[in-house]
């Protein structure tokens, strides 16, 4: 029996962005979880990086024939965890997108998990970037779904990254995705960042029960790896 699907615990408080967000900033992630409504809106150039992430993730699903995506959208997080429970049992599924994990307090969707060809029944975590090469800040990202799937009952047999190949050419008609995209597998690379999870996710859990944001002063932390939504409001403090 999988883990972490059909009878979730509590809601959970965290996700994978907002893990990624408290690996930046503690106070950051806490305003995520208790005051969303201060963030500043994406402007034009941010909504359109997002736009161009959606696109890419529709294309990279192309890539992968016979997936099934879960259409249930994040406002239904229990009806999302009963689909993909069901996706994962049924064999005939090659691989699922936007599936939907839960476990240790966190809530993720993933781009993609492919279902290995092999008798141990192991999967493929496949995080899709609108990049076009892999990064260090794609390592913790790609760590806490590992760390999710694996205490969800999934056996992970590799992690990779999907992004886009600077080396094709379109030369006109129908894109040839297995040229358009690169599958890098990151699985040892992110070892390393997987062991220091448990640990990461004890300190955010004590960040976002305290009563009070932690006392951060803005700083460089705010604008790397990405500008911080809250900036506006932190400097008025």
């Amino acid at each position: 029996m999988l883990k972490g699907y059909v009878t979730p615990p509590a809601a959970p408080r965290l996700s994978k962005s907002k893990f990624l967000s408290g690996l930046q900033c503690r106070k950051r992630l806490y305003f995520e979880v208790h005051a969303p409504d201060l963030a500043s809106p994406p402007d034009a150039s941010r909504q359109a990086r997002l736009d161009a992430g959606t696109a890419v993730g529709d294309l990279a699903r192309q890539r992968f024939p016979g997936g099934v995506l879960v259409e249930i959208d994040y406002r239904r997080p229990t009806e999302a965890l009963q689909r993909t429970s069901q996706l994962v049992q049924d064999a005939t599924v090659p691989a699922i997108f936007e599936g939907a994990f839960q476990a240790d307090g966190v809530l993720i969707r993933v781009d993609i998990l492919q279902r290995a060809a092999d008798a141990e029944g192991t999967w493929r975590l496949v995080e899709v970037k609108s990049s076009t090469r892999a990064k260090e800040v794609h390592l913790p990202d790609l760590a806490i779904q590992a760390h999710v799937l694996e205490n969800a009952g999934i056996k992970l047999g590799g992690v990779a990254l999907m992004y886009l190949n600077t080396d094709y050419i379109y030369k006109g008609g129908a894109l040839d995705l297995e040229k358009l995209f690169v599958i890098q597998d990151l699985s040892r690379e992110g070892e390393a960042y997987r062991t220091q999870v448990p640990a990461r996710l004890a300190e955010m859990k004590g960040t976002v029960s305290s009563p009070h944001a932690p006392a951060i002063e803005p700083g460089s932390h705010c604008w790397a790896p990405y500008e911080c939504p809250f900036w506006d409001h932190c400097t008025q403090d």
